[in-house]
């Protein structure tokens, strides 16, 4: 993030991008009353519960919600935000509403509430700068939206035996945390604008990798009071270095983790990390996902059949 804790500046903002795999998969159907299955079962009810208020409806609409396949809850990888737009979105065109924008879907169902990232990236998808909030906003607006290479990949590292941290534990954090010197900023936002975003612009990959590894590096340093240093854990900062050992500059840590990422070249330089990490006893128990940008952002299809419209 940018800033946060300094009511002069803009809050929270930074810098971030929409991948899949992993991604989220989820189908509404005709139901004689409404339910959701599958492994996030439970916080898809409360976001339908969520949109059915906004909606001034009592209960919401009859009808099924499946996930049929979601990222890893609490490593870093925004799935709350993406299943509560998601949700949303499918309601919607359940009930055959007009299609809405994140930034919409995130007010009816209270998300965005400090990185706006994922809210926009859920309809645009690509790489995204949000500014962070000023004054009154609810939700930040985008500053800039790039499309990501379609070479390069993104290797996701997850320990799973760890957990970031959401909810209350995360609100807790925010206010006991130091704000961040307004130097800092400073050196964040020119790191993205001078070096990050022309690189990514232009598929400058050298150049794009060394940049997310400094600004990972020295975003992460605002958290230390928190995390203990730039990274979630000792073992994800060795893991970091590791990395960066084996020739991979564009390395740095998702969110709060437990989650890292490496950018890649190529699908291949992608699997070769992969393997080589797999081969380690020390990374047992992580799991290693190779994937690419997004830049399309949320599908929403609807099929009517016999009466039924899923999405």
């Amino acid at each position: 993030m940018f800033s946060f804790g300094d009511p002069a500046v803009r809050q929270f903002g930074g810098v971030g991008m929409m991948v899949g795999p992993p991604r989220l998969e989820l189908e509404a159907t005709s139901a004689d009353a409404f339910s959701a299955i599958g492994e996030t079962a439970d916080r898809a009810r409360d976001v339908a519960a969520q949109w059915a208020a906004s909606e001034g409806r009592r209960q919401p609409p009859a009808c099924r919600i499946q996930i049929a396949s979601s990222p890893p809850a609490h490593a870093g990888l925004g799935s709350g935000t993406q299943l509560a737009l998601s949700v949303a979105a499918a309601l919607d065109a359940f009930v055959e509403r007009r299609r809405r924008s994140g930034v919409e879907l995130a007010q009816a169902v209270g998300r965005a509430e400090r990185s706006a990232v994922g809210t926009h990236g859920f309809s645009t998808g690509g790489l995204l700068v949000d500014p962070g909030k000023a004054g009154e906003d609810r939700v930040a607006s985008v500053e800039r939206r790039i499309d990501f290479p379609a070479p390069w990949r993104i290797l996701l590292i997850t320990d799973v035996r760890q957990r970031g941290l959401s909810g209350s534990a995360e609100r807790s954090a925010f206010a006991e945390l130091p704000p961040v010197p307004r130097g800092v900023t400073a050196e964040l936002r020119e790191e993205v604008d001078q070096r990050v975003l022309p690189a990514c612009a232009t598929a400058d990959f050298p150049t794009f990798s060394a940049g997310i590894y400094r600004y990972g590096h020295l975003a992460g340093t605002c958290f230390a009071a928190c995390q203990g240093g730039a990274y979630a854990s000792p073992h994800l900062a060795r893991l970091v270095e590791l990395i960066r050992s084996l020739g991979v500059d564009g390395v740095g840590q998702s969110s709060w983790g437990p989650t890292l990422f490496s950018v890649l070249q190529g699908e291949e330089e992608a699997k070769a990390l992969a393997a080589e990490l797999q081969r380690r006893d020390e990374l047992k128990g992580h799991t290693f996902t190779v994937t690419a940008g997004d830049n399309v952002g949320a599908v929403v299809e609807v099929v009517e059949s016999e009466g039924v419209t899923e999405e």
